[in-house]
């Protein structure tokens, strides 16, 4: 009894770009991604979110919230929520 090898397709990989993200700070660095835009410009990321800078001042407002959701809250349920 004979065993012939068999071939084994290699799996298919997706082509990569290189892009340029740029965060909140200004700062920028390159990465390889299978999005084809070449820059990124973040808006929310570790430089600017309060889960990761809990002592910044800024960012612990949180009455100013964008959306409006903390202030809806407020109004149908009342601040007993408030910690």
């Amino acid at each position: 009894q004979v065993r012939h090898a068999t071939l084994i397709k290699r799996p298919k990989r997706p082509y990569t770009f290189t892009q340029l993200v740029t965060l909140s700070d200004g700062s920028a660095f390159l990465q390889r991604t299978t999005s084809p835009a070449p820059v990124y410009r973040s808006t929310k990321d570790l430089r600017n979110a309060p889960l990761w800078n809990p002592s910044s001042d800024r960012l612990l407002r949180v009455e100013d919230d964008e959306a409006g959701t903390l202030a809806a809250f407020r109004d149908k349920f009342g601040r007993g929520w408030d910690a």
